[in-house]
């Protein structure tokens, strides 16, 4: 299932600590990704370090890639000659989900800093790479060996400016908006049976040998 969880932990994956660290004072910092609100962002941040935050807030459907109602697959233990139950189940609901990456910094250079790290690991077009058994209950699923895929995304419109002034501070900030190709899976498998009619078709050419098949022309 492509849905938030999983989603969180990718961004935060790219974002998280991977950027250069900063120079404060001749001191070096690492910055930290913080899945929250905006709001919330500053409250954890650790002034003057700067921080990258995380936050979805949005959800459409998309109709357009909604072009397949269900699927049928054979049964695992299909049973010979023919399999008598197969699988049904209906496809995943087409979503498309809205993420805003903010930043925030109190130096200017801090803050060309992150821009730039943003284009570089999120560019206008790409993909998503996920890590998740893909179900709800592995919404937390991480660990190295969790099957992978890849969600496509674009970046939606052009980075907001949010720079504002707090109290004697100077606070910069952007915020880039993606959005993202999900999707909501929460379908089981049914049994469905199937017919047999029981009627065994040969094709080919009987009683002829090659020669005589050859004659024929």
């Amino acid at each position: 299932m492509a849905y938030l969880g999983p989603i969180d932990v990718a961004l935060k994956g790219l974002l998280d600590g991977k950027m250069p660290q900063v120079s404060i004072e001749n001191k070096l910092y690492p910055v930290p990704a913080l899945i929250s609100a905006p709001e919330e962002q500053f409250a954890k941040a650790v002034y003057p370090i700067p921080s990258f935050g995380i936050h979805q807030y949005d959800e459409i459907p998309n109709y357009e890639r909604q072009y397949q109602k269900e699927y049928i697959t054979s049964d695992a233990s299909a049973e010979t000659p023919y399999p008598k139950t197969l699988q049904k189940r209906a496809a995943a609901d087409k979503v498309d989900l809205f993420y805003q990456i903010t930043t925030m910094s109190y130096y200017a250079q801090h803050d060309r800093a992150m821009q730039s790290f943003i284009h570089k690991v999120l560019p206008q077009r790409g993909r998503l790479i996920i890590s998740t058994a893909g179900s709800f209950a592995d919404d937390q699923n991480t660990s190295a060996d969790a099957p992978q895929y890849a969600l496509h995304y674009y970046m939606e419109g052009r980075p907001q400016n949010l720079d504002r002034v707090n109290g004697q501070y100077r606070i910069f900030s952007k915020a880039f908006t993606f959005r993202i190709l999900g999707w909501i899976d929460a379908a089981t498998k049914q049994a469905v049976g199937t017919a047999y009619s029981g009627v065994t078709l040969k094709v080919g050419i009987a009683n002829a040998t090659n020669d005589a098949i050859a004659d024929m022309g």
